[in-house]
């Protein structure tokens, strides 16, 4: 008999039952389509939410629209979800691993994006004649939302928001002192100059929105600052995104470049540049040499160079890095952390990046990353490291250092820790929670 009965009740099941419940519930929020850590903000929740989990929360996913499916109707998970307790989205039905959108527009525009790809890999169409999803980051709200977020936040201790676009709902749907912990990412602000950036806000109206939570995560300590100085009455918090690393450096081969990036403007915009200003050089002087790209960023791509191969979403990216000779991080802007640049430290690669993708933490890489902004000079600094596998060897150990030092577990997520830990939660259950 698995436990004592009384009453007919298995006894052992109700006490497990009556602790799940005296866990704190931490609550994610969400308009991002987070499946496993298929990018860098995925991975970055994801760790955050380890991080919670391993404080004692019982941690639970709610994507709040159904617009975070964009143009594609069924979302797979990966097995990085399973930091979450239980996921739910509003406007999909779950089986399994899969989740379904409710919507049969959404498969009618995924019908035609995918004739578009086709089309497109074909030849015989150009790339952008359908429209792209409406941005679901920015999206405005709904009253279905609103609900929704009221619904599921009711037993909340802890309320975290995926980027600080949630702030309001969160604030709004309370029915309860939960402390709101929004998830920054970057300061969006700061890109405000750049009209072609989706995700750019004037400061006054980011400010606004992040004063809602009472503690704001930020991802690398020059935005950090900046919070600070604005919003003195809320509680910022330092939590750069941690890596694992590995023990040896990986000098990897000298034909082979690595580019990884998610599906953003300005991993697209990097990559352009890199391959229109730099890798004809390249080319010229090591014709044997290839470059690989990784990630969804391969979605914008058209027609590419020879000695380029798209290799697109792979789930475990060891053996890519393991291989490359020179990890390229050609980024002309953004805010934020670079965790594409942060990954490869941890991996014992050597990096050519441009300034703007170490802006932030230039003082913790700066020994560890060859830094370039000019294209002759980007292609002269690969090329050297590709002719040179001890350079790459000492490069990648220095790396090693770096990555260990600034983006180890215990470094990165201490201020958060101790957070948590302030956080107090009466131990009483609400009848509601234990019908």
């Amino acid at each position: 008999m698995a436990g004592r009965l009384l009453g007919g009740v298995d006894v052992s099941f109700v006490r497990e039952t009556q602790a799940a419940l005296r866990a704190k519930q931490a609550i994610l929020l969400s308009r991002q389509r987070i499946v496993g850590a298929t990018s860098g903000s995925s991975l970055y929740v994801l760790s955050l939410m380890r991080v919670l989990r391993d404080a004692g929360y019982a941690v639970h996913f709610r994507g709040v629209s159904p617009k975070l499916f964009g143009r594609w109707p069924l979302v797979r998970l990966r097995a990085e979800m399973r930091v979450f307790e239980t996921i739910g989205i509003r406007g999909g039905t779950r089986l399994g691993r899969w989740f379904w959108c409710t919507n049969p527009i959404v498969y009618a525009r995924a019908f035609v994006a995918g004739l578009e790809r086709l089309l497109v890999g074909a030849g015989l169409l150009g790339r952008g004649w359908t429209r792209r999803a409406e941005d679901s980051l920015r999206a405005v709200s709904e009253l279905a939302d609103a609900l929704y977020v009221a619904e599921h936040t009711q037993q909340a201790d802890v309320i975290v928001c995926d980027y600080a676009f949630l702030t309001p709902l969160a604030r709004d749907a309370r029915s309860r002192p939960a402390p709101i912990l929004v998830i920054m990412h970057d300061l969006m602000s700061s890109n405000a100059a750049d009209a072609m950036t989706a995700y750019a806000l004037d400061a006054t109206e980011e400010f606004q929105l992040l004063s809602q939570a009472d503690a704001i995560v930020a991802i690398q300590p020059e935005e950090a600052a900046v919070v600070r100085s604005r919003l003195p009455e809320t509680t910022t918090l330092l939590a750069p995104c941690a890596v694992n690393c590995v023990s040896e450096p990986q000098p990897g081969a000298g034909d082979e470049l690595l580019f990884i990036g998610s599906n953003t403007f300005f991993n697209a915009e990097g990559l352009e540049w890199f391959l229109a200003q730099c890798w004809p050089a390249i080319r010229a002087r090591r014709p044997d040499v290839r470059l690989r790209v990784v990630g969804s960023v391969c979605r914008r791509l058209g027609a590419l160079p020879e000695g380029v191969v798209a290799l697109g979403v792979i789930d475990d990216l060891r053996d890519v890095y393991a291989s490359a000779g020179v990890v390229i991080v050609p980024l002309l802007g953004g805010a934020g952390l670079k965790i594409k640049l942060v990954e490869a430290l941890g991996a014992g690669k050597s990096v050519v990046a441009t300034a703007a993708a170490t802006k932030g933490v230039e003082d913790y890489v700066t020994p560890a990353v060859i830094i370039e902004d000019e294209a002759d000079r980007f292609a002269g600094a690969v090329l050297v490291l590709l002719d040179d596998r001890s350079k790459r060897e000492a490069l990648g150990r220095a790396a090693l250092a770096a990555a260990s030092r600034h983006f180890s577990e215990a470094q990165c997520y201490e201020e958060l820790r101790q957070w948590l830990g302030q956080q107090t939660r009466s131990d009483a259950i609400p009848a509601s929670r234990l019908a």
